[in-house]
């Protein structure tokens, strides 16, 4: 039986958990903008993780970094920290 590396658990429009037979795979969504290939999806691999709560910890890493200077004060940059967090939390559901 061949395993689909295809298929994937969407986490929200960018990012997208993926598996290998050793891991699970955090997934962005990414757009080829050169050559052959430019204008088609592909999905880059943002990290290798022994389990699903350990990817969505990296998930919420990389949101925080990404909200790190979009964000004019440090409380707006700290609620958008706490919606992430509780994204997450509802995601695990007390996993």
């Amino acid at each position: 039986m061949t395993e689909d590396k295809n298929k994937r658990t969407k986490i929200d429009d960018n990012y997208f958990l993926g598996k290998d037979s050793h891991q699970v795979l955090l997934q962005r969504r990414s757009i080829v903008n050169k050559g052959e290939n430019k204008g088609q999806e592909t999905f880059v691999t943002e990290g290798y993780h022994g389990t699903v709560t350990e990817a969505l910890t990296n998930y919420s890493r990389i949101l925080t970094r990404e909200a790190i200077g979009n964000r004019e004060t440090i409380e707006a940059l700290l609620d958008e920290i706490k919606i992430i967090e509780k994204k997450i939390e509802e995601v695990l559901g007390g996993y």
